[in-house]
């Protein structure tokens, strides 16, 4: 059964797979199913930071395809023909969770023009396009490499990269608070 699962996870793209399956699909369709959708709007946004986590941590392995930051290299690499397919695979997939990300930072920008004034709504946009798209990416990987660099000078033992995944989660718990903060510092200045 062990080797079963191995096989199952060494597949090449199942991480993409996997991620799809449970924050794509199965994580809105209980959000739904519950009659929380206002959830949803502030959900679809953490879709970027938890794959750049998932792909930073899992990179050698199982989530090598999911959310690949370096463009440029990826594109050169589709281009000369060195692991096309691959390469390919992670832009589509950087492509589909952005552009999902990006609709749920749209949905929400717009129901806070609905629910207080246009201008909320816009900073709104604005500032979860600035925190998703230009802050995580250029944070995560730091702080995960910090972390890594921190866990590995103390002699933790380190498998299956658990540590870069507790980083990431702790790192997306702070980017909910401040997202919180924000929110709360504009209630009173743009409300």
């Amino acid at each position: 059964m062990a080797n079963f699962l191995n096989v199952c996870v060494s597949m090449p793209n199942m991480g993409a797979f996997i991620f799809y399956m449970i924050f794509i699909f199965i994580v809105p369709s209980f959000i739904c199913a519950i009659g929380n959708e206002p959830l949803l709007t502030y959900y679809l946004p953490l879709l970027v930071p938890l794959a750049i986590v998932l792909h930073q941590s899992g990179k050698d392995n199982t989530f090598s395809n999911l959310f690949p930051l370096n463009i440029k290299e990826t594109i050169k690499n589709a281009k000369e023909n060195r692991d096309k397919r691959n390469a390919i695979v992670g832009l589509l997939s950087l492509a589909i969770i952005s552009i999902i990300s990006l609709c749920g930072i749209f949905w929400l920008a717009s129901s806070k023009s609905q629910q207080y004034n246009n201008t909320y709504g816009i900073v709104v946009g604005i500032t979860y396009i600035l925190l998703m798209f230009v802050l995580v990416p250029l944070l995560m990987p730091i702080i995960l490499k910090a972390g890594d660099k921190f866990i590995k000078k103390q002699g933790v033992v380190t498998t299956y990269n658990w540590h870069k995944y507790t980083f990431g989660m702790l790192t997306i718990i702070g980017i909910i608070l401040l997202e919180i903060v924000l929110l709360s510092i504009y209630d009173q200045i743009l409300v």
